[in-house]
């Protein structure tokens, strides 16, 4: 019986991992917004310190740490690109900055992104090291795409974080959307006037 307990608790673990909305498309805003195709029907899965459905509101302190990301279907022999910004920097209404980036990892392999624990942040090139959230004004989009390559990825460091441009980085490197995902959270101002 203590088996059978103890395997109820990981199947329960599991089940609780995998229990985030799989992302089959982003929205048309997003897309426009970041000058993308729509990704094939992937089950792309984000996890803070709980699992995030598309379109969720967050608090910053959730995502202050990087997500767990995961792709069931990603080819085990091939090497992945994960890329997290925020189209709507500095304010939704005035995106100056768009894309803010936030995290850049090259050349994660496809065992990985696909492993029952997902990617973690290890195992592949940090080109850009994670930086959680952060609105100062409103409530801004976050954006995990997920891009297959066709060869490793020698990215150097943008020199600023503003006004990244997933689309071109890419076309750049001949990066094949496979699947993304958005959430959102609130600036603390946003907050505060409800």
């Amino acid at each position: 019986m203590v088996l059978a307990g103890l395997s109820w608790r990981v199947v329960c673990t599991t089940v609780v991992f995998f229990a985030v909305a799989t992302a089959t498309h982003l929205p048309g805003s997003v897309l426009k917004d970041m000058k993308l195709q729509d990704p094939p029907n992937n089950s792309l899965q984000v996890r803070y310190n709980k699992p995030v459905t598309q379109g969720a509101l967050l608090h910053k302190l959730d995502t202050a740490s990087s997500p767990k990301i995961r792709l069931p279907e990603a080819d085990s022999s091939s090497q992945y690109t994960v890329i997290l910004s925020d189209p709507d920097a500095p304010r939704p209404t005035s995106p100056k900055a768009r894309e803010w980036l936030h995290w850049l990892v090259t050349n994660i392999p496809g065992a990985e992104l696909s492993a029952s624990n997902g990617f973690v942040g290890r195992g592949g090139d940090v080109v850009v090291p994670y930086a959680g959230p952060s609105p100062p004004i409103g409530t801004h989009r976050y954006v995990v795409t997920v891009f297959k390559q066709k060869e490793a990825v020698e990215a150097t460091k943008p020199h600023t974080r503003a006004r990244f441009h997933t689309a071109e980085f890419a076309s750049q490197y001949k990066l094949q959307l496979v699947s993304g995902t958005y959430f959102r959270v609130q600036s603390k101002s946003s907050t505060r006037r409800k």
